[in-house]
């Protein structure tokens, strides 16, 4: 008996199970994020970072992203705004 090993199927199966991990992660922190700022529009990402315990950069990031899909949308001066 012969068993025929598809290698590429594998990689691709573990690529798309990774994939799916890494986005299920993200959507889940991002929904964090979201709902905080939804509590409290004058949060800083140090606040949020220290509400949810990620990273200020994780935070700017996921921030960045829900702006670019227009879920969010940013008022005034990125210093001084909400």
């Amino acid at each position: 008996m012969v068993t025929i090993y598809n290698a590429n199927y594998n990689a691709e199966k573990n690529a798309q199970e990774m994939h799916s991990k890494f986005i299920d992660k993200f959507i889940e922190k991002a929904k964090k994020v979201y709902n905080t700022i939804l509590n409290n529009n004058y949060a800083t990402t140090n606040d949020i970072a220290s509400i949810i315990g990620l990273a200020n950069r994780t935070i700017a990031n996921i921030i960045k992203k829900l702006k670019e899909q227009n879920i969010i949308k940013g008022i005034g001066p990125d210093k001084n705004g909400h």
